[in-house]
């Protein structure tokens, strides 16, 4: 068995909060920024290929931008959409995936019996499981354009992640310079990795 992911040695460390006040135009140059892939290779086949990005509020206020064009928002809803977002990610991390199989019957993120066990994971060791994982019903033009990985061949799926540890600490804390997204389970091993600046 192979994994493959994103190569984690040659990012730059990631500024969570927005860098700058983004314009629809600069979607997809964030999007990708704040997304990572990762494929698991065994004999001649891949159980496993998968992409994710973080919701990040630098991934979100480019988000808010596109989608406030693409609506046509005027400045009171757009102002309510970047709120949302922002209430969002103090409720959790959140991730949107794409995952394809080899074999449908193990695109199962969303059942309680699944193969995968899917955790977050920090620099310093810490790991939390999801709180929340949901398949997304229909996928609609409105994913596929934000999320353009998203092809026929993948489910597309929602993650969110508790931001304390079970024994209350923060999982996110001054020392932690990296996210890493991993999912394991007995067809094989695979991880994606956010460098991130310490907070």
């Amino acid at each position: 068995m192979i994994l493959v992911g994103g190569c984690s040695s040659t990012q730059q460390p990631l500024a969570l909060r927005a860098e700058r006040a983004y314009r629809a135009a600069d979607y997809d140059r964030v999007m990708w920024r704040w997304t990572r892939n990762a494929r698991i290779f065994r004999s001649l086949n891949t159980p496993l290929r998968a992409y994710a990005t973080l919701q990040a509020p630098d991934f979100s206020d480019a988000y808010a931008a596109l989608r406030g064009k693409m609506f046509h928002l005027n400045a009171q809803h757009r102002k309510a959409l970047r709120e949302q977002l922002a209430r969002r990610w103090q409720d959790g991390f959140d991730f949107v995936v794409a995952a394809a199989t080899r074999d449908m019957r193990y695109n199962d993120f969303d059942r309680a019996n699944s193969v995968w066990r899917i955790t977050l994971n920090t620099s310093d060791r810490q790991q939390v499981d999801a709180s929340e994982i949901r398949r997304v019903r229909p996928i609609s033009p409105i994913w596929t354009q934000f999320y353009p990985y998203t092809t026929e061949f993948y489910q597309l799926y929602m993650l969110k992640f508790p931001r304390q540890l079970p024994d209350g600490r923060p999982l996110l804390r001054e020392n932690v310079n990296e996210l890493v997204l991993r999912f394991d389970g007995p067809l094989g091993h695979a991880a994606m990795t956010w460098k991130i600046q310490s907070q």
